[in-house]
């Protein structure tokens, strides 16, 4: 009965922002965006170097506890629910066909800040009453316990796949690191990361078509460009729809000349470079396309038939 008790307590905690958000001034005190600059990309190596100005910190009091919530400006975070939450800085990189990639994360310059509680991580939870999530406060005390830094790698590869033709690389870096025990604060504000490619056999840019131009807009390191584009719409422009299905039966009522499957973060929130293509097969081929996270198709309350390796195969014969 005490466990069941005190998972309803955690759950019912909630937090208010004591502070608005100020600026932490690393090496300028002007806020700005950390910059990153691309310094050389060929079929050996990509290197970039980023340089952080700065930090924004704001104070949020739970009970009679208060923390600090930092962020870098557009950038996410890094951490795993009830850790610290700290800063991370995300690319997508182009990188060529070949056997290893090695990673090189070299710090040249770097301060130490101390007096911080670094705001733990929050889980998501449903908002039953406003149909939205929340952010529902959450922390294990243990890891508060620890007297190391987090997070302990530098650098981590997200994924690696491809963007139509081009082989991609998301890779994260950790700029912010922080030590719950001693509350001390290291801030990397310039790091040269490299990316070197052993035994490549493919250019590390390669053309993508019509994705060409969404493909330099989105990649660090992209510099071809579709100049064939039609530079008037064909036929009369078509619609594009984000769909997101109920029940097997709405796959019947589906009209789409081109149907896009996305990964779901893609599809919420919608991104902006996947509505450009879509807007671009609509209003230059006239195409009604229609964009599906392919977690919808696999939630098993929409039950495909036949079983879960081929939903997706069972969802497209349906339209």
């Amino acid at each position: 009965m005490k466990n069941y008790l005190s998972l309803l307590l955690l759950w019912g905690i909630t937090f208010d922002i004591i502070a608005q958000p100020h600026w932490v001034a690393f090496t300028d005190t002007t806020p700005s965006c950390p910059q990153i600059s691309l310094q050389s990309s060929s079929n050996q190596e990509v290197r970039y170097l980023i340089q952080i100005p700065g930090m924004y910190q704001e104070s949020v009091t739970v009970g009679f506890d208060t923390y600090q919530r930092i962020s870098l400006p557009n950038n996410g975070v890094w951490g795993i629910n009830g850790y610290p939450e700290l800063p991370a800085i995300v690319k997508m990189i182009a990188v060529p066909e070949c056997d290893l990639i090695t990673i090189t994360y070299l710090v040249t310059d770097s301060i130490v800040l101390s007096n911080y509680t670094i705001f733990p991580m929050p889980i998501s939870v449903e908002d039953t009453l406003n149909k939205a999530l929340i952010e529902q406060f959450f922390k294990i005390d243990s890891i508060y316990m620890v007297n190391k830094f987090f997070p302990e790698e530098d650098y981590k590869i997200l994924s690696d796949g491809y963007m139509r033709n081009q082989r991609i690389t998301q890779l994260a870096a950790y700029p912010i690191k922080y030590n719950p025990v001693t509350g001390q604060l290291i801030a990397y504000t310039e790091i040269e990361v490299s990316l070197s490619f052993q035994n490549a056999y493919e250019n590390v840019n390669i053309t993508n078509g019509l994705l060409s131009n969404i493909t330099k807009s989105t990649l660090l390191n992209y510099n071809l460009y579709n100049d064939q584009l039609p530079p008037y719409p064909v036929g009369t422009p078509g619609s594009v729809s984000w769909i997101t299905m109920t029940s097997p039966d709405d796959a019947n009522n589906i009209v789409a000349d081109y149907l896009i499957i996305t990964d779901d973060p893609f599809f919420s929130p919608h991104s902006p470079a996947l509505q450009q293509l879509a807007n671009h097969r609509a209003y230059f081929n006239g195409f009604d396309v229609v964009i599906v996270s392919v977690d919808n198709i696999l939630d098993p309350n929409l039950n495909f038939e036949p079983p879960p390796k081929s939903r997706r195969d069972s969802f497209v014969k349906q339209i």
